[in-house]
């Protein structure tokens, strides 16, 4: 991992080096609350989706169980975009 400590102030500095982190692949010249704002979406999508995996298991009735699988699999595929 290559880091660019060229910027004008420190707050440059800083959000190029975070910006390494959050998302590697990246080119570091893209917006910084962008890639914040991503990496928020992607940790609150797999939280969402661990929630929902646990309330299917959990649940008895298997009407629910389908309608909870249906939003589950939503969830996956809005996971798989931002991530791919």
């Amino acid at each position: 991992m290559k880091f660019d400590f060229h910027a004008l102030n420190l707050e440059k500095v800083y959000q190029n080096i975070i910006a390494k982190f959050i998302s590697p692949q990246e080119d570091v010249q893209q917006d910084f609350d962008r890639l914040v704002n991503r990496d928020n979406k992607i940790k609150s999508l797999q939280k969402e989706i661990s929630l929902l995996d646990s309330k299917i298991r959990k649940e008895k009735q298997f009407n629910k169980k389908v309608e909870l699988n249906k939003q589950l699999q939503t969830k996956k595929k809005e996971l798989l975009q931002l991530t791919a």
